[in-house]
């Protein structure tokens, strides 16, 4: 590659926000609505603290977009288990600001264009 451009590295993306209804007791279980990116909605699926979304009688799993109700598995305190959610979906989807230490730090760490044999 006999480009003479500095290779410009990609930030990763940022977290959107996602909105989160109350849980409200229906047909038997807490649930609540979610709305999120499908990233956002796979990971809660997945939580032991959630059963799986209701199917519409289809053998094949429905795909998770937009929003989605959740199911609180009745194993679990449902006030604990969605204030949980709610504390760690605002963690992973808000931005944290690095000290300059930090940043410094980063930008060391991160091999120069100057510097990169791969050039």
């Amino acid at each position: 590659m006999s480009d003479d451009k500095p290779q410009d590295f990609a930030l990763p993306p940022t977290p959107k926000p996602f909105h989160i209804t109350e849980p409200k007791f229906e047909r038997g279980l807490w649930c609540f609505w979610l709305t999120a990116d499908d990233d956002v909605l796979q990971y809660v699926r997945h939580l032991h603290c959630i059963l799986r979304p209701m199917s519409t009688g289809s053998f094949f799993p429905r795909r998770l977009t937009g929003r989605v109700m959740f199911a609180i598995n009745p194993r679990y305190n449902h006030e604990d288990t969605w204030q949980w959610i709610v504390n760690t979906l605002q963690t992973e989807t808000s931005n944290i600001d690095l000290d300059d230490t930090w940043e410094s730090a980063i930008d060391e760490a991160l091999p120069n264009s100057d510097d990169n044999p791969f050039n």
